[in-house]
């Protein structure tokens, strides 16, 4: 595996747009499309491991673990979202971040949600659950979390939803608190157009990202270019578990309708495999068992 930048290596040189991923299948997939950086989403993750809605559901051992498996095999810089540091007390952030660094992390999310959080939550529309904590206590959690990476290579991204409930202005309101703090990136959830990327460019200093651009009818909220001027130095992106599930349908439906493996097997994935490329290992693998093997095979 190629040694791994950092994203704050990155960001000095770059703007970085990264798909959300949830195995290291989907991080191979990434890494072959081209990303310079990933990013471990908890909502994709849940459907995956799970089988649940993005409701808040997952352990931090479950996301320690995939972190793990996913910096083992991909060279690509991956962010965590981290939640709201899978505690109440500061402490949690703290140990969080620490153990997330340890795992490989290149860079992690600290929001300001309650146990009651995740994308299905605000998707019902229902706010009086969905809140965020005071704002003393996010900022203990984003002052421990930044002491815990200090002297690693993962930085912080200090991440508030306080616009769902109290509005954009609350929200860019923490995010400049955070700042102060010295928090090197910074993100409002909910923004989705060039006009809110332009009030917090007015008033939050510093690197900020960009959460999930879509598109409607065709046309992206922003223009990568023109939030890059703001200082949204990071986009990320759903699109990969959309791919892989319209795929595996896809393949399965044909094969199924026509009882055999012909369409699967004319689709396959040799054409988006450079030739000699090997994307997983699989010859290494096999030769380091063969060497063991022969090593000592006078011995009988």
């Amino acid at each position: 595996m190629e040694k791994r930048q950092s994203l704050k290596q990155l960001l000095e040189h770059q703007r970085v747009f990264a798909p959300c991923i949830w195995d290291c299948m989907s991080a191979k997939a990434a890494e072959m499309s081209g990303f310079p950086a990933t990013l471990l989403s908890s909502g994709c993750m849940s459907f995956s491991m799970r089988g649940l809605p993005d409701m808040g559901l997952l352990t931090l051992d479950e996301v320690l673990m995939m972190t793990e498996r996913i910096t083992n095999v991909s060279s690509l810089p991956l962010i965590v979202d981290a939640e709201d540091g899978y505690g109440d007390s500061p402490v949690h952030a703290y140990t969080t971040a620490m153990r997330l660094a340890k795992a490989g992390a290149s860079a992690l999310m600290i929001d300001d949600t309650t146990g009651l959080r995740g994308w299905q939550r605000v998707m019902h529309g229902d706010q009086d659950a969905y809140d965020v904590v005071p704002l003393s206590i996010w900022l203990g959690k984003i002052q421990a979390a930044m002491d815990a990476l200090e002297g690693t290579d993962c930085m912080l991204i200090a991440r508030t939803e306080a616009m769902y409930k109290y509005g954009l202005d609350t929200a860019i309101e923490r995010c400049r608190r955070a700042t102060e703090l010295g928090a090197p990136m910074t993100l409002i959830i909910g923004i989705n157009c060039l006009e809110h990327c332009k009030k917090i460019h007015e008033k939050v200093p510093g690197l900020k990202m960009y959460p999930d651009v879509f598109a409607k009818n065709g046309v992206p909220d922003v223009e990568l270019d023109d939030v890059e001027k703001l200082n949204f130095r990071l986009i990320t992106m759903h699109c990969l578990e959309t791919a892989a599930m319209r795929g595996m349908v896809e393949y399965g439906t044909a094969n199924n309708r026509n009882q055999n493996t012909v369409y699967s097997t004319q689709q396959g994935m040799g054409d988006l495999i450079p030739k000699g490329m090997d994307p997983f290992g699989k010859m290494k693998w096999v030769e380091l068992e063969q060497k063991y093997l022969e090593m000592f095979s006078s011995e009988g």
